[in-house]
């Protein structure tokens, strides 16, 4: 009897992939494969369009699928390549097996509830912090609109904040597509792991997503993180720039395995040793128009701008959010603490590494 029921249910997966009429009209996108992930496929009636996510032009390809459900795509005045077979089909999912034995997993795109637009959807997210948690991780993503690689257009530059060992920081690169009524956020997460965000919903303060990595699903929701008000971010603005801060004290718990050398000296402007940190006189200055200067030892080492975050946290070293930074732990006319990422020299290493430190300056 089971023998009979598995045979029926071979039968009606075979029937249902004989032919392309049985593959679902409009656009899918593909979520995990070598190459592949982030194409989107529009099946159209005999035909259909292509497009790559995060640029490219639209191209339009014929396709077919025989009774083997070998896919294939017809080229014009080429000869048909095969993508790979179809081994799972659903009105939700479908999944080619490649001539490699990789597998291509491709979901159709999802029509937001309500009316959206790029422009609003790109503002929404730049206009503050947000909070996700994926992958058993929680993360913070602040979206800025600086391009990546110097580039004029898509992607952008973000920056996410999360805690493994001690707490991390990567630039990432974003872009928000559109494709019809669709809208496609896609970010990377430690500056190489691409998802795939498929927006269900979005307002001011959550946007709701069918999210993709690696062609794992799962619902994920960004999370707007709160701002303080205007009347207390100003405050802030003003301590901080009302004195010059000088470093008085800090703290290397990441480091307490290390015994500090003080042999090791300062190798370069921007590299220095932990024994340089308690030795140097190292200063902050934040002005009113947004310069920010670094001093050590009385020369000038950094000149930057400066902006404090929406939620009076971070101390951001350009007009947006970026991998430089300072962020507040405590702050009020006198005492000064915050945590900034170094590049720092430790006993039994061979080269300089990130690390964040926790400096109390006044």
């Amino acid at each position: 009897m089971k023998k009979v029921i598995l045979l029926i249910i071979l039968v009606i997966i075979y029937s249902s992939f004989k032919n392309k009429n049985n593959v679902p009209k409009g656009p899918w996108i593909i979520v995990s494969g070598t190459n592949m992930a982030g194409l989107i496929w529009d099946f159209k009636n005999g035909y259909l369009k292509a497009k790559k996510i995060g640029g490219g032009p639209t191209n339009e390809f014929g396709y077919d699928i025989n009774e083997k459900n070998e896919f294939y795509i017809e080229f014009q005045n080429e000869k048909r390549q095969l993508i790979g077979k179809i081994i799972s089909y659903s009105v939700d999912s479908i999944t080619i097996m490649r001539s490699d034995s990789e597998l291509v997993k491709m979901v159709p795109l999802v029509e937001p509830a309500t009316s959206l637009s790029k422009d609003y959807l790109l503002e929404t997210l730049i206009s503050t912090g947000w909070k996700i948690s994926t992958n058993g991780e929680d993360y913070r993503m602040d979206f800025g609109k600086n391009h990546q690689y110097g580039l004029r257009s898509e992607p952008y530059q973000a920056v996410s904040h999360g805690f493994i060992k001690w707490p991390t920081s990567d630039l990432e690169m974003w872009s928000i597509e559109k494709y019809e009524n669709h809208f496609i956020l896609i970010h990377t997460i430690h500056q190489t792991e691409m998802t795939i965000n498929l927006i269900k919903s979005a307002n001011e303060n959550e946007i709701h997503t069918d999210s993709y990595w690696y062609g794992h699903k799962k619902d994920l929701t960004y999370k707007r993180i709160a701002s303080i008000s205007g009347t207390k971010k100003q405050e802030m603005k003003d301590i901080l720039t009302s004195k010059k801060w000088f470093l008085k004290d800090f703290d290397t718990t990441f480091a307490n395995a290390f015994i500090l050398p003080e042999y090791v000296n300062d190798i370069s402007d921007s590299i220095i040793s932990i024994y340089d940190l308690q030795k140097l006189e190292l200063s902050y200055v934040f002005k009113p128009d947004g310069q920010f200067l670094k001093y050590v030892n009385g020369q000038l080492k950094e000149n930057k701008t400066w902006s404090l975050s929406n939620d009076g946290i971070y101390i951001w070293l350009d007009d947006q959010p970026t991998i430089e930074y300072l962020k507040i732990e405590h702050i009020e006319n006198d005492e000064l603490i915050v945590n900034r990422v170094e590049d720092v020299m430790l006993i039994g290493e061979w080269r300089a590494q990130s690390y964040q430190i926790r400096q109390v300056l006044k």
